[in-house]
């Protein structure tokens, strides 16, 4: 008799086809080249629907929006998925002591009215960048800020201090300048005042923005705004691997419920336990048949390879995920659809998934136990399996594959 047990943790897969209302507080970074319009175009072109508004005077700081009618006014409507929260573009680079009393205690009143408006609306941290040469007009009283890196590292670790201070997410635009100036420095991000965004620049915050909210990978989206092809798709690569690898870091999902189930396989019995965090209810489905609860047990009348969905929600937000369960010898035909490749196979440490949707993956061995598990977007670390063959299995709410790889 063959027992196991299985942790499954996993980020949403099954989106929910609904409009996302955002509204954008923020000053000329938020505005320039239309910001909530980039972004509500990529949407467009994945199938997703946005509705933005923004209210973005240029050189606003959070202090000014707690008394502008206008900022107040939107907020209070209560109607918004996400309020995106862009601080002066200088203000949070500067010494700790004067961010602590110039930034903070406003970062925390306006994400206080969001709250106050609507408890389940989302506030977002815009992390912005530091300038192309750093801010040169304050270099020589604080010199980290004489350099773009030392600038960034400012602007970052306030912007991930609000974040934590305020229960909030952080969409960091910022840290996507800094890795598209590392990997292609000609790639200009910077207009000609070295601090606003070009159309490339806004582009790229934008892709970081569409995977910060749908929690997605924007590669492969065919919305340029009329950038070059090549150039759209490195920028929507960079805001995929700074985002959607780090998603710990950056606090997204707060407050969601997170779906997680224990699962013991005992012949062709399946024994569930729900393990989930911040949910109220949960909800598995078998083979048609839904189980509500703590636990589910579920007779399978035969052998083979068997999806689960798993929903999870609580007063304010659904989420899901899709997981696979094999019943008795393993008996899979592998399949690799174009649009689909791994690489490289053989592999030793980290086995990359080429895509052109975010999936979830099972990894299966020879013998038909499930090993791994999670949620793919660029890499899956196969470092810990044992040397041999392996099935991985890749599913998202649309399509399912599977494919053979071998570990070094």
């Amino acid at each position: 008799m063959r027992k196991f047990l299985i942790y499954l943790f996993l980020f949403p897969l099954v989106a929910f086809a609904q409009e996302k209302r955002v509204l954008f507080i923020g000053n000329s970074y938020t505005q320039y080249n239309n910001l909530p319009q980039l972004l509500r175009n990529l949407a467009l072109s994945g199938g997703d629907s946005l509705y933005t508004e923004m209210n973005a005077p240029g050189g606003y700081t959070f202090q000014n929006h707690t008394t502008n009618s206008i900022t107040l006014s939107k907020i209070a409507q209560g109607n918004w998925n996400y309020v995106v929260l862009q601080e002066q573009s200088q203000l949070p680079s500067f010494p700790p002591a004067q961010v602590a009393s110039q930034c903070y205690p406003y970062a925390r009143a306006l994400d206080s009215l969001v709250r106050l408006a609507n408890p389940c609306t989302e506030t977002i941290y815009y992390m912005t960048w530091g300038r192309k040469y750093g801010d040169q007009g304050n270099c020589a009283s604080y010199p980290v800020l004489c350099t773009f890196n030392g600038m960034q590292s400012r602007l970052r670790t306030s912007y991930l201090e609000m974040g934590s201070d305020n229960n909030a997410s952080v969409a960091p635009a910022g840290q996507a300048f800094k890795l598209s100036r590392e990997r292609d420095s000609t790639v200009e991000l910077y207009t000609a005042d070295n601090s606003h965004p070009t159309l490339e620049g806004s582009y790229l915050t934008a892709c970081v923005f569409y995977a910060t909210i749908l929690k997605k990978t924007p590669v492969g989206l065919n919305y340029t705004a009329g950038i070059n092809f090549t150039t759209a798709q490195f920028l929507q690569q960079v805001a995929a691997d700074v985002v959607l690898d780090s998603v710990q870091t950056w606090n997204l999902n707060i407050d969601h419920p997170q779906p997680l189930s224990t699962i013991q396989v005992s012949g062709n019995t399946l024994n569930l336990t729900d393990a989930s965090t911040n949910a109220l209810s949960n909800s598995w489905y078998i083979e048609g048949i839904n189980y509500s609860g703590t636990t589910a047990q579920h007779t399978f009348t035969s052998n083979g390879t068997y999806q689960i969905l798993q929903i999870v929600q609580n007063n304010c937000f659904t989420d899901s995920i899709v997981f696979t369960v094999n019943i008795g010898p393993l008996n899979v035909i592998s399949f690799q659809p174009e649009n689909i490749r791994i690489y490289p196979n053989p592999v030793e440490h980290l086995l990359f998934v080429e895509a052109d949707n975010v999936f979830c993956y099972s990894v299966f061995s020879a013998d038909g136990k499930l090993v791994l598990f999670g949620k793919s977007f660029n890499a899956i670390d196969v470092s810990g399996l044992n040397s041999g063959l392996y099935y991985l299995q890749l599913t998202n709410d649309s399509q399912q594959a599977t494919l053979k790889f071998m570990r070094d």
